[in-house]
């Protein structure tokens, strides 16, 4: 069995593994699994027939803008915001002390 993992946009924390399997024929296929910290939260993403499928089923992850919503009010927008700047910043923290040991 052979494994590689799919680095993205963190240059720290891959983003998938990638693991060659084999089939009771003998031929390969590959199992790409979204990567977390806690192992919980690990999921498959699919099973492809060749490395390069696998390896394209794993996107970049791009920073999402928090944008109004059609009637929307400002403050509630701004809550929003608020909340996903807070999740970003706690989650710099998180990989700041596990990499920091």
């Amino acid at each position: 069995m052979d494994t590689w993992l799919v680095m993205r946009s963190d240059p720290v924390l891959p983003a998938a593994i990638i693991l060659r399997l084999r089939n009771p024929d003998g031929s390969d296929f590959f199992v790409t699994v979204r990567w977390d910290l806690n192992s919980e939260n690990r999921r498959m993403i699919g099973r492809y027939r060749t490395l390069q499928e696998a390896d394209a089923a794993v996107l970049y992850d791009h920073p999402s803008p928090i944008v109004p919503v059609p009637g929307e009010e400002k403050e509630s927008l701004h809550r929003r915001q608020e909340v996903r700047a807070r999740e970003l910043e706690a989650e710099d923290r998180r990989r700041r002390k596990l990499y920091s040991s």
